[in-house]
């Protein structure tokens, strides 16, 4: 998608984790399928979706986004669901779904926000669970503040975040477990904090979790303000895969955010959480 130069928004990324799986091997790559409008407005404003859709949008709401409005990035984002869309359902088949983008944490119901448009796990659980019992795992640097408030009186649905206390979004929603963290948070205060919020997980039961898989705690990311290593997120990663599998809940992985500099790290450690979910899976 166009975007102006020296825009945040790390777009490399994306080809980088792709080239860093298929060297590694064993992973199928399928193409994500474009969400349906009628698919998106399960969770999302009818009138907010096909204005986004046909580029009719406000312009103070694509600021609020963070892009310019193009059919590439229309085309983009029913991909980022889409591909959501179909993790979900092969993870409801087979146990295990993941895709190379999504986690799009920040959109509400008829506005999006911080590079978010629609939510796609919020899609998802509207169009694909029904009446399960719902977990969404978020430890994204960054609060899941749209996630939260799609889902606040939702008894189905346990939302998550264990976030920067400091950081974006700075007017935060009341998730169903908030775990805000100081800056410089590095990684034994991190995964210490991680073992009562997943009883919280384990208390309430999933049948399904979405895990939202941000690398933005990287003490390198620009944006993040979390002190953690790449041997901390994996550890993080591993007691995710543990859990879901304790409980017996099929698992979806999305992405979420990642501005490491140099971005190669980013693209490192999504690769390294896709890594683990495959070695854990395997067994």
């Amino acid at each position: 998608m166009p975007l102006p130069k020296g825009h945040k928004f790390p777009a490399a990324k994306y080809r980088l984790l792709r080239d860093l799986l298929s060297r590694h091997g064993g992973f199928v790559f399928q193409p994500a399928p474009l969400a349906a409008p009628l698919a998106i407005a399960a969770a999302h404003d009818p009138a907010y979706v096909q204005a986004f859709l046909d580029g009719s949008i406000d312009p103070a709401t694509m600021r609020r986004i963070g892009f310019p409005w193009s059919a590439e990035l229309v085309l983009r984002t029913q991909s980022s669901v889409g591909g959501t869309l179909a993790a979900t359902r092969q993870a409801i088949s087979t146990g295990f779904g993941g895709t190379m983008a999504g986690g799009t944490h920040h959109a509400y119901y008829a506005e999006g926000s911080g590079f978010c448009v629609f939510n796609d796990i919020a899609v998802a659980i509207r169009l694909l669970l029904g009446e399960r019992r719902v977990a969404v795992v978020d430890l994204d640097v960054h609060q899941g503040d749209g996630t939260a408030r799609l889902f606040q009186n939702d008894a189905n649905v346990f939302t998550l975040s264990v976030h920067g206390r400091n950081n974006f979004p700075f007017r935060k929603q009341t998730s169903s477990l908030d775990v805000p963290l100081d800056d410089g948070t590095g990684d034994d205060s991190y995964l210490e904090a991680l073992g009562p919020a997943f009883d919280a997980v384990r208390k309430f039961q999933p049948d399904f979790i979405f895990y939202q898989s941000g690398v933005d705690g990287l003490a390198e990311d620009k944006l993040g303000k979390l002190s953690l290593t790449l041997a901390g997120l994996a550890e993080r990663d591993s007691r995710v895969l543990s859990l879901a599998q304790e409980l017996e809940a099929p698992l979806v992985i999305t992405m979420g955010g990642g501005y490491a500099e140099p971005i190669a790290l980013t693209a490192q450690a999504h690769a390294q959480t896709f890594l683990i979910a495959k070695d854990a899976i395997s067994r």
